[in-house]
Parts: C-alpha cells; sequence; structure tokens
C-alpha cells in the first residue's frame, strides 16, 4: 500500500534536517496550507523512495537548489 503523510491544513512554519527521520518508506507527503517558510537543507535526505511532494500555499520565499537532490524517485513537485 501506498505510504502518505499528510500533514496539510496545520500551523508548521519550519522543517528541520530531522523532522522525517525514520519514515524512509513513504511515498507521498503532503504539506500544503502551512506556514512554512524554511526548510533546512538535509529534511528530504531521508525519503529515497518518495515521489511526490506538495508544499503549496505555504510563505516560502526561496528554496536551496539541493533540498531534493535525494529524491531519486520523485515524479511530482507542487512548490
Amino acid at each position: 500500500t501506498e505510504q502518505t503523510l499528510d500533514l496539510s491544513n496545520n500551523i508548521l512554519s519550519d522543517l528541520k534536517n530531522k523532522t522525517f527521520k525514520g519514515l524512509s518508506n513513504l511515498i507521498a507527503i503532503k504539506l500544503n496550507n502551512n506556514k512554512i517558510n524554511i526548510i533546512e537543507n538535509e529534511t528530504f535526505n531521508y525519503f529515497r523512495k518518495v515521489k511526490k511532494v506538495e508544499l503549496n500555499f505555504n510563505y516560502l520565499n526561496k528554496v536551496n537548489e539541493r533540498l531534493f537532490v535525494y529524491l531519486n524517485e520523485l515524479e511530482y513537485l507542487n512548490l
């Protein structure tokens, strides 16, 4: 079965490097409609299998170009 973490519609403001440590089997992560304005550079390093990342409707001004570098299976990214 598909493993999805949906933390949409919360008040998350920042994502730290180890926020998702131990969740390496996720296929999709949804973080829509939060207040995220900072994502540390290694936040997504644990997601080797993730195919879908949703981050729309947040407060991101810029994203490090290497933020998603370890997401080799990534098919869909919504900022």
